[in-house]
């Protein structure tokens, strides 16, 4: 008997029809005489309405406009898990919902990009011991008294901790794809999916903008060398599993491409006394969480990449330290990910070759562990991980 924690995403409970068919596979579990936590997303598109909606009405400049709009944005999940559990119901299966706080996990302070702080499995686990199956609210979590959300894709998160805090002996992300492909099948086609892929390549790829996991999933799973497995709802695919190291020899040199249309990114004219200024800059961002994603430092000039979500706080927070912030716009992020990056001097020189044969504009570029990164024009995306995914030969690992 083992005990699984399984995530599912907004796809996957996207609706009723969709609802039921993850009810059959926890169904599955609990037919093979494993014990069975669910963790559930928004349905598809709630989260989106919500933000929406939120936007309307507020610039979220203040920590009491963020503590609202997370209270908002926690609704969604409150109704997918409830209706999974009236599912699991429904097929004689003990089933509850809980909330982030009634665990209850909680968080620090700050609202919409919340950090787990600790989790007190013991009531859990008693539910659990009675033969329930726990459906609990991803993406959210307490902190005095007041919801707080993880941030876009924190329901991995969410599933990740539960599973270190209950013991789990594994934690399955169920999505829309089969597994941790070589590029997003969308954009090429012939795609490779892995059968694995070691915890830092997958933090790298999420890192850059692959949409499988949530970053900090794979960090908590990593940490505590919990067994990860990304599969697919709607297939039975053997999806990837996310391994400590490389399985072989030698492995393979890279891994995958990965591509990031949702960020904002702002010049400024670097001061004399540069290092002062970053740093009551970061302090600044810090303060007002906003997220960081790189620094790329260009001949005087600093461009700040931050996801888009974050551009409309932007100049609240730079204009005070003295920056003339320029949004450069319609820009999209291109990374290439593997082992042999840091390991074979090449494979850069191979990128930039294949970008410029193929007429790809770079506007910046940095490298950082085993991950190349840059910046293309927008309309440019999609061209730059094709070239790149097949002048690397990435079709054949």
């Amino acid at each position: 008997m083992a005990l699984i924690v399984q995530k599912f995403g907004g796809t996957s409970v996207g609706s009723i029809e969709r609802i039921r068919d993850v009810a059959k596979i926890v169904k599955t579990e609990l037919d093979n005489d494993n014990k069975v936590i669910v963790v559930a997303s928004a349905m598809s598109g709630v989260t989106d309405h919500l933000i929406n909606l939120s936007l309307q009405v507020s610039n979220l400049e203040t920590d009491d406009q963020r503590m609202e709009y997370d209270a908002i944005l926690a609704t969604g999940e409150k109704v997918s898990s409830g209706i999974l559990s009236l599912t699991l119901q429904s097929m004689g299966i003990k089933a509850r919902s809980w909330q982030g706080w009634q665990i209850p996990i909680l968080t620090d302070e700050f609202f919409t990009k919340g950090r787990i702080k600790t989790i007190d499995a013991t009531t859990l686990l008693t539910s659990i011991a009675n033969d329930e199956v726990p459906v609990i609210t991803g993406f959210q979590g307490v902190f005095n008294d007041r919801v707080v959300t993880l941030g876009r894709g924190g329901s991995d998160t969410s599933a990740a901790a539960i599973a270190v805090a209950s013991h789990a002996d594994r934690c399955d992300i169920y999505t829309d794809v089969d597994g941790v492909y070589t590029a997003d099948p969308r954009i090429v086609p012939n795609a490779h999916i892995h059968s694995y892929i070691t915890f830092e390549e997958m933090l790298e790829m999420a890192a850059a903008g692959s949409k499988v996991l949530h970053m900090r999933a794979v960090e908590i799973a990593a940490k505590f060398k919990l067994k990860l497995r990304v599969l697919s709802s709607f297939s039975q695919a053997q999806g990837t599993e996310i391994v400590s190291k490389e399985v072989g020899m030698e492995g393979h040199q890279v891994t995958g491409i990965a591509i990031d249309k949702n960020i904002s990114c702002w010049e400024v004219e670097c001061p004399p006394d540069k290092q002062n200024h970053f740093l009551r800059l970061f302090e600044a961002f810090e303060k007002n969480a906003l997220s960081l994603n790189q620094i790329i430092m260009v001949d005087g000039r600093a461009l700040l990449v931050l996801p888009s979500m974050d551009s409309i706080r932007v100049n609240s927070v730079l204009t005070p330290l003295g920056y003339k912030p320029k949004e450069l716009s319609q820009l999209a992020q291109v990374s290439v990910i593997g082992i042999g990056v840091k390991a074979d001097s090449t494979i850069l020189q191979k990128v930039f070759k294949i970008l410029s044969v193929n007429g790809i504009n770079i506007l910046a570029a940095n490298t950082s562990g085993i991950r190349i990164s840059f910046l293309v024009p927008e309309s440019q995306g999609d061209s730059a991980v094709i070239c790149l995914h097949d002048g690397l030969g990435l079709e054949n690992i």
